[in-house]
């Protein structure tokens, strides 16, 4: 599949892993979000990447993990904080771009952004199902989008983040590492192809869009690519995979805060992983190329022993 033999055996492990346990979940009759279904997709879909880096790396190859960023000892923690920044910024970008879209000039797939208490009130509905809800006791709304954004972020970034590491130690670690040498643009699009490629067992299941369709599987392609481009530039960044394991927990914890304020329309094109969330990623990266020129001119040199750079 690759010249590589790391990367193949590596993208090979983690579907291997990753869809056997969807096989076995459809095997248990689970339904989607069930208690068993987070069970099996968060330690066995989720990890697969890290267990099949950890499989290559140490049983293969007999090789220190710490060549793939696993080091605690050399961390820029700004990048924490940047990264905290970057997630809030483009939460409320994407609620932008949905409202210039949907609202102003009304396309009917990206729905329209409502900030109103009735509006608050209805998303909540849908959420809670048969259940009645109350939002008299809650903030303002542009209030909850400040505090639930926040929260989101913050805990996103501790909580979600042993199984985004699952995920990262492969994307950022592994695979990172051994395409670092194709130079920024083809090293994020080839990672961001088989990341959003592993996603499709998942995505097929309803998982971020709702709905069971290859139109789906497309979609997390392209977003997988737009958002390897900054995961990249955090891990370098950061001088640790821990850089975007912990962005990748902050956009997992913040992002649903967006589905009480975008009505209608399709995931597809109004979520943070469809067309709007996509161009405020392209936006994003477009900064990186234009005011960190020399970031992206020297990713190839960058030390082979980046963990421990100074």
């Amino acid at each position: 599949m690759f010249s590589n033999k790391k990367i193949s055996y590596f993208v090979f492990l983690s579907i291997a892993i990753s869809w056997s346990s969807i096989a076995l979940i459809k095997l248990l009759g689970l339904s989607y979000g069930s208690f068993w279904f987070t069970v099996i997709t968060a330690f066995l879909f989720m990890c697969a990447p890290a267990y099949a880096t950890f499989l290559v790396k140490k049983v293969l190859y007999r090789e220190p993990l710490s060549d793939y960023g696993l080091q605690f000892k050399v961390f820029d923690y700004r990048w924490i904080i940047h990264s905290a920044i970057g997630t809030v910024l483009f939460l409320f970008l994407t609620l932008g771009a949905v409202y210039l879209f949907g609202n102003i000039l009304h396309i009917s797939a990206f729905g329209f952004v409502d900030f109103s208490e009735e509006g608050l009130h209805k998303a909540m509905q849908k959420i809670a199902g048969d259940k009645d809800v109350s939002t008299e006791s809650l903030p303002h709304p542009l209030l909850l989008l400040l505090l639930g954004t926040a929260g989101g972020v913050a805990s996103g970034a501790l909580i979600n983040l042993p199984f985004t590491f699952g995920e990262e130690f492969g994307w950022r670690g592994l695979l990172h590492k051994e395409t670092q040498h194709l130079g920024f643009i083809n090293s994020s699009l080839l990672i961001g192809i088989i990341w959003g490629f592993w996603h499709a067992p998942i995505i097929l299941m309803g998982h971020n869009y709702n709905i069971s369709s290859y139109a789906g599987v497309f979609m997390m392609i392209l977003f997988c690519i737009s958002i390897s481009f900054p995961m990249a530039y955090v891990r370098v960044k950061s001088k640790n995979v821990l850089g975007p394991s912990m962005l990748h927990g902050m956009l997992n914890g913040s992002a649903n805060v967006l589905n009480l304020y975008i009505h209608d329309g399709s995931l597809l094109f109004n979520g943070p992983a469809g067309v709007a969330g996509i161009l405020i990623i392209v936006i994003l990266t477009v900064f990186i190329f234009l005011f960190d020129k020399a970031f992206v001119k020297e990713y190839t040199n960058i030390s082979e022993n980046l963990e421990t750079d100074e």
